[in-house]
């Protein structure tokens, strides 16, 4: 029983590390685009509000 537990949280922790990895990696991806490009994501994923934002927040919106 107390094997489960620590694979479990293991498992947990290594979630965490990779979700973490993951957004690292789309926030210098989403740094590397034109405002125009990002304006096109928010489209394509539906986001509503964004036209008028600059880069800076169109990425924080993107990584919500």
């Amino acid at each position: 029983k107390n094997n489960k537990k620590n694979v479990l949280n293991y498992v947990k922790d290594l979630y965490n590390h990779i979700k973490q990895f993951t957004n690292e990696i789309n926030d210098l991806e989403l740094k590397e685009m034109k405002v125009i490009e990002l304006k096109k994501l928010c489209k394509e994923r539906k986001i509503k509000g964004y036209s008028k934002l600059k880069k800076k927040q169109l990425i924080k919106l993107l990584l919500q």
